[in-house]
C-alpha cells in the first residue's frame, strides 16, 4: 500500500504557507506582490502544488537572471575603471 503523500495536490493557504516555509498571512502578500498562483473556490484559496512548484522555478531563474546580470553590470564597471586609471 502506497504512502500518503506529505503535500496534497490542492492545498489551502495554511497547506501552502507551510509548503513554502512562509507565514499564513505572507501568502496573501505573495499573491498580490509576487503573483503565486491560486484559484478562489467558494471564496476559499487554494493552490495547485504543480503551479506553486512551476512559479518557484520561475521566481528562481528570474532572481538568478537578475543576479547573473547584476554581476556582468559590475564587471563592465570595473573594466571602464580600470581603463581610465
Amino acid at each position: 500500500m502506497g504512502e500518503k503523500p506529505r503535500w496534497p495536490e490542492v492545498m489551502d493557504r495554511l497547506q501552502v504557507a507551510d509548503f513554502l516555509g512562509i507565514q499564513p498571512r505572507t501568502v496573501f502578500r505573495w499573491i498580490a506582490n509576487e503573483g503565486l498562483p491560486h484559484a478562489k473556490i467558494g471564496g476559499s484559496l487554494r493552490f495547485i502544488r504543480q503551479n506553486v512548484l512551476e512559479w518557484l522555478d520561475a521566481i528562481e531563474k528570474r532572481c538568478t537572471d537578475e543576479a547573473k546580470l547584476n554581476w556582468e553590470e559590475k564587471q563592465q564597471r570595473e573594466s571602464r575603471h580600470a581603463q581610465y586609471c
